[in-house]
């Protein structure tokens, strides 16, 4: 009878650590992170920006935030789960000409 006990406890604590993990997890998925950018440049009002992806990456999984001083920071909201060799694409996003100039709050790579 103890062992029955013993045995249900483990188990319990087993699916309370597995439930609080997937819990962190989502957590995470949700957290915006500041996107490294590999090339920026603006044609007629909209603004194509070269960010790493491995296949599955959308223009809808990332955030344009301006700042009142007119300061842009680029936040991925959903990482990108596909299993492909990381490449660098480009993604494009509508910008209102109230925006320009403006700065970059993105660090910038060249690799």
């Amino acid at each position: 009878m103890k062992l029955i006990v013993i045995l249900l406890t483990l188990s319990a604590i087993g699916l309370l650590f597995f439930v609080s993990q997937s819990q962190a997890t989502d957590q995470l998925d949700r957290t915006e992170i500041l996107e490294t950018l590999y090339a920026l440049e603006i044609k007629k009002n909209k603004l194509h920006v070269k960010m790493l992806s491995t296949g599955c990456s959308k223009v809808a999984d990332f955030k344009l935030a301006w700042s009142e001083n007119n300061e842009l920071a680029i936040y991925r909201l959903k990482p990108d789960n596909c299993r492909r060799v990381p490449m660098k694409k480009w993604f494009v996003f509508d910008v209102s000409k109230k925006h320009t100039p403006f700065k970059v709050q993105n660090s910038f790579s060249d690799k």
